[in-house]
Parts: C-alpha cells; sequence; structure tokens
C-alpha cells in the first residue's frame, strides 16, 4: 500500500473507529495509516491492478510461501480444492495456510527487502 500524502510504503491496516468507518466498509474499502506521516485514509485491501493474482485473504500480502496441500486449513471444500490441483500458499507474515486457484506472481514486501538488503 502507499500513502497518497506522502507516497511511503509503510502503510498499515487501522481499526475501525465509529460509525463512519463501518459504512465505508460495507464498499470493501479498508481504513489505512501511514506510519510515516500518520495520514489516515481509506482504500481496498488489494490494488485492482493486482486483483488476479495470489494473495493472503487476512492481510492481503503478496509475499506467499507455497506449501503442500495437506498443510492447508481452508475449510471450504479443502478436498476439492487438492483434487482439483489448486496451489497451497502460507502466508508468512499473518500465519495463515490457504489454497488459491489465481496466477501466483512474486512480489516482494518491504520485510523481504530488508532481509534481502536491496532497501535504499
Amino acid at each position: 500500500m502507499v500513502c497518497p500524502e506522502c507516497y511511503s510504503t509503510r502503510c498499515t491496516r487501522s481499526r475501525r473507529k465509529g460509525v463512519k468507518d463501518y459504512a465505508v466498509s460495507v464498499s470493501q474499502l479498508r481504513p489505512w495509516r501511514c506510519r510515516s506521516c500518520q495520514h489516515r485514509f481509506y482504500a481496498w485491501n488489494v490494488p485492482v491492478s493486482l486483483l488476479f493474482y495470489a494473495h493472503c485473504p487476512q492481510c492481503a500480502d503478496f509475499a506467499l510461501e507455497k506449501i503442500s496441500g495437506r498443510l492447508a486449513l481452508d475449510g471450504n471444500f479443502k478436498w476439492l480444492k487438492r483434487v482439483l490441483g489448486f496451489a497451497a500458499y502460507r502466508c508468512p507474515g499473518c500465519r495463515s495456510r490457504f489454497f488459491s486457484g489465481l496466477i501466483y506472481l512474486p512480489i516482494l514486501s518491504d520485510r523481504d527487502e530488508k532481509l534481502a538488503g536491496t532497501t535504499k
């Protein structure tokens, strides 16, 4: 997520507070806060251009690890997804394990870039 105010990538989900936040949530917009400038804004979890790529259903992170289908805990028709050959992933950020039929696009998160030492 990129802050619309300072263009920083240090944005995190903010907790919903009050009626306005819950009303805006009907359109799938969620509150975010920039950790650089403290600006609070609304945005979708996943940008529209990346909507058809595999991402974590809980935290919308794209930095996923491929795992065995036996380890995925996605409860809805788990056996069918395994039979159909859906890929199983684990999100290192929130540790959720799930199946996805979407295309895998390896995108490094800020956490991965810091570990690799490629940040400026």
